[in-house]
Formats: C-alpha cells, structure tokens, sequence
C-alpha cells in the first residue's frame, strides 16, 4: 500500500514513476519559461536555478539587456545562451570555477 502512496505522490509532483526491477524517475513534461522584455538580470535566478550554475554580470549594461524569448529545458542553456548572444551584443563565457558570466 506504501508503493501506491509514493507512485501517486511523484504522480502529483509531475513525475513520471516506471515500476520494475529498474526504475527512474523522470520529468514528465520538462517546463519551459517565456519572457517578454525581462532583464537578464531577471532571468539569472531561473538560469541559476533550472541549470545549478552560478550567474555572475560582469557590465550593468549586461545585467540590464532586455530579452524576449523562450527558455526551452529540452535544450541545453548553451542554446539559450546563443541566442541572447545572436540578437544582442551580449557576450558570455565560464570562469574555471564553472560560474557563467555575462559581459
């Protein structure tokens, strides 16, 4: 009777529970987050957040880019990153601890 509290559990939580000799729990639908002329500033607690990555600007200029778009989680943030960089003169780029900077 546990087993069918904890599967209706991650059930509610949007978690999808396969039942067996392995079993995963994966997101079942992976959200994504639109915005429409939001700072990046604005936007680093959701990039520190859904890619555990510590955001760091390195410009008040940077931080305070306007960005309308989407944030898609089934790509990787360096798409993201790419397309502030092609519609922007935003820059980008990791320091050796792994902290993500925009210039």
């Amino acid at each position: 009777m546990a087993s069918i509290a904890v599967i209706a559990i991650l059930c509610a939580a949007g978690l999808l529970f396969a039942v067996g000799k392995n079993y995963r729990i994966v997101p079942i639908e992976q959200q994504n987050y639109h915005f429409r002329y939001k700072t990046l500033q604005e936007l680093s607690g959701i990039i520190a957040r859904e890619y555990r990555v510590k955001v760091i600007f390195d410009t008040p200029e940077s931080a305070s880019y306007h960005y309308t778009g989407m944030l898609d989680m089934n790509r990787p943030l360096s798409a993201f990153l790419e397309d502030v960089r092609n519609v922007s003169q935003v820059e980008y780029y990791y320091d050796v601890e792994g902290n993500l900077h925009f210039r």
